[in-house]
């Protein structure tokens, strides 16, 4: 077409590498990232490109504590109750890394072996606390203060899911 002549190659996308996290834009009740298995990402997934310590980034993100984080820090704008974020707003999510790895890579796997639960049982789930209990001791949280994270992530997303239920 005449309007596209003059843009050379706009369709190539040239050499890209494959970003070793990926996340989903957009979620019902709990943040996940993910190992990529070479996929690129596009608008429905965000790349994330760790400087250093891939495996504790990763642990970090797919804390609970995360969760809270983008429950606070995004807004709902997809139908169904959807947590739908933007870049900037996962990109501000606070990461924590302490450590070498090993045990986050280890509770990773666990978490990657199984099915993401309802938020309620998820928040039971031995591998879930594994990770979890990590995070919350790099911070020094008090196991009181354990509780009031999952509390008040239960609490946030399910007002949230249950709004998107009472509108339809």
């Amino acid at each position: 077409r005449p309007s596209c002549r003059g843009r050379g190659k706009w369709w190539d996308l040239g050499v890209r590498r494959f970003a070793p996290l990926i996340c989903p834009s957009s979620v019902a009740e709990l943040f996940r990232v993910f190992s990529n298995q070479n996929v690129f990402a596009d608008k429905r997934l965000y790349e994330i490109y760790p400087i250093k310590n891939p495996a504790l980034i990763q642990a970090s993100l797919n804390s609970t504590l995360s969760t809270l984080f983008l429950e606070l820090g995004s807004r709902t704008g997809l139908g169904e109750g959807l947590l739908d974020m933007t870049v900037y707003e996962v990109a501000d999510c606070l990461v924590l890394v302490n450590g070498t790895g090993e045990s986050a890579k280890s509770c990773l796997k666990a978490l990657a072996a199984r099915k993401q639960m309802p938020i309620a049982h998820e928040l039971m789930q031995p591998d879930r606390l594994a990770l979890d209990k990590l995070i919350f001791d790099m911070i020094g949280l008090t196991s009181a203060e354990q509780l009031s994270v999952y509390a008040a992530v239960k609490s946030l997303t399910g007002d949230r899911l249950n709004k998107a239920v009472s509108i339809k």
